[in-house]
């Protein structure tokens, strides 16, 4: 087996003639030599992550444990799986938000017709709102989300978020009379 470095230990030799290392850094270096591979082979059923790095982070949450756990390997492929996930849910999200983006700049774009002023005039009404309120009437008209939904992407709360859409509904009504 290849050398395997995770937080500066290398090599079984490493932990035991450094002359520094407690006897988990030498439980963990020797789990890093003998079991990388086949956390890594672990990490590599959840495709869109980088299964090296994931392994990695894991090593290095337990090499922070004041008390290694009684069965470090089920710690670690418990640790890789909920990491893994983690990293997987994070990339789907990142991924709609991009998506959503990419389908929003065209939000705007205004077809040619007869009432392409009226169009424009309402345009530049809503983008003269307040971001706040602008992103939750985007979010929920064109978005289709449910207040629920857009309390959780701002941080606000249900009844915060509604408010905000009626007043932000209630300013571009006003500003188009």
């Amino acid at each position: 087996m290849g050398n395997h470095t995770i937080g500066g230990v290398s090599t079984i030799e490493d932990a035991h003639h450094g002359g520094k290392m407690n006897e988990n850094d030498v439980r963990i270096a020797e789990l890093v030599h003998t079991r990388l591979p086949d956390l890594v082979l672990f990490a590599k059923q959840w495709k869109q992550t980088s299964a090296e790095d994931v392994v990695q982070e894991a090593f290095l949450q337990l090499m922070k444990q004041k008390v290694l756990p009684d069965n470090p390997m089920a710690w670690l492929y418990t640790t890789v799986r909920n990491l893994s996930n983690n990293e997987l849910r994070s990339q789907t999200r990142r991924k709609k938000r991009e998506l959503a983006v990419q389908e929003s700049k065209g939000l705007f774009d205004v077809p040619e017709s007869d009432q392409k002023e009226d169009i424009d005039q309402m345009i530049r009404t809503l983008e003269s709102l307040d971001l706040e309120y602008r992103e939750i009437i985007v979010a929920k008209i064109w978005g289709g989300l449910t207040f629920e939904e857009i309390a959780a992407m701002t941080g606000s709360s249900r009844s915060g978020v509604h408010r905000k859409y009626q007043e932000g509904i209630r300013i571009l009504g006003e500003r188009i009379k």
